[in-house]
């Protein structure tokens, strides 16, 4: 339900699109109305254009801090779709990954962050039993974490960044600025140095990666089972 503010911005983004009438007399008028309204609930200009962009979440696999390689899954998405990005801690439940669009963008965002999740994870336990079954638990989770990062590589290659315009861009800022946030440092789990012992394991993951089809349309076995929109 919108609040009273909201139902406000949104009057005023109607009077600001008539204002562009070609009709000189209804343009004029509803550019005084808008001013009007803007004056009196003191709303700037930087609202209304953060007011543009919209948000929506996809399920993390951690509460407070998620592990490098899907904070880079995350990441990858965003920057390839053109979408600002909000980790948002919560503390005994799953956090969330909140991305921050225009014109529906962040919607595909939270879709294929949604199904690459899972699939990396699918891909991830499979290794786990057919490569380092027989390792102890520290060095599996290590191994696999190589494994992920290499498979979160080929997301990186594959997907073609969209274009996104320097006003967009702002305008995203301007709407991530609502919220009060703290730098958010991924779980590295990895050890010694990225070339040592874990490297085929990168390239095991990133040679299972090269094998997604971005192209082919997320639906059936991929369809997410329930998405929350919420924050």
């Amino acid at each position: 339900m919108k609040s009273e503010r909201d139902r406000l911005l949104d009057k005023i983004k109607k009077c600001l699109r008539l204002s562009k009438s070609s009709n000189e007399h209804e343009a004029a008028a509803a550019l005084r109305q808008a001013r009007k309204l803007m004056e009196s609930m003191q709303v700037t200009d930087d609202e209304i254009r953060a007011y543009e962009a919209a948000e929506a979440s996809a399920n993390s696999r951690a509460s407070v801090r998620p592990v490098s390689w899907e904070s880079s899954l995350a990441n990858t998405i965003a920057e390839t779709i053109g979408c600002e990005l909000i980790f948002v801690q919560n503390l005994g439940h799953t956090g969330k990954w909140l991305f921050i669009g225009l014109n529906g963008k962040e919607q595909i965002a939270m879709y294929a962050m949604t199904v690459l999740l899972r699939q990396i994870v699918s891909a991830r336990a499979e290794y786990i039993r057919s490569k380092l079954k027989r390792c102890k638990p520290s060095t599996r989770t290590r191994r696999a974490d190589q494994f992920c990062s290499g498979w979160v590589s080929t997301v990186r290659i594959k997907v073609e960044a969209l274009s996104i315009s320097e006003h967009d861009r702002a305008t995203l800022k301007l709407y991530a600025a609502r919220y009060v946030t703290s730098a958010m440092t991924p779980l590295d789990r990895s050890k010694g140095k990225a070339f040592g012992p874990g490297f085929d394991d990168w390239l095991n993951g990133h040679a299972n990666g090269s094998e997604l089809d971005l192209r082919r349309p997320m639906t059936g076995a991929d369809q997410p089972k329930a998405l929350n929109l919420g924050a």
